[in-house]
C-alpha cells in the first residue's frame, strides 16, 4: 500500500491548489471533488472550491456549496 485513503484525498488536494496557482481552474475542481472523495479534510477543501466557483461566476454552484460548508460546520 503506496498511501492511506486519508493521504490520497491530500495528494489530489495538493494537486488541485497546484492548479488553481496557475489558473486552471476547472482542473482544480476536478481535483478538489476527487480529495473529497478520497476523505480530505471536507471543510477546506469546500472552501477552496468556493473560491474557484466565484472566480468562475458559478453562481448556483456557490449556494450548493455554501449550504454543504454551512451543513458541515454547524454543530
Amino acid at each position: 500500500v503506496l498511501l492511506e485513503d486519508g493521504h490520497v484525498g491530500q495528494v489530489y488536494e495538493l494537486a488541485g491548489d497546484a492548479c488553481q496557482r496557475l489558473d486552471d481552474l476547472y482542473e482544480s475542481n476536478a481535483y478538489y471533488e476527487k480529495a473529497l472523495e478520497w476523505g480530505a479534510e471536507a471543510a477546506v477543501v469546500r472552501i477552496k472550491l468556493r473560491r474557484n466557483y466565484e472566480r468562475l461566476n458559478m453562481a448556483r454552484d456557490i449556494i450548493d456549496l455554501q449550504k454543504q460548508i454551512e451543513a458541515g460546520l454547524t454543530p
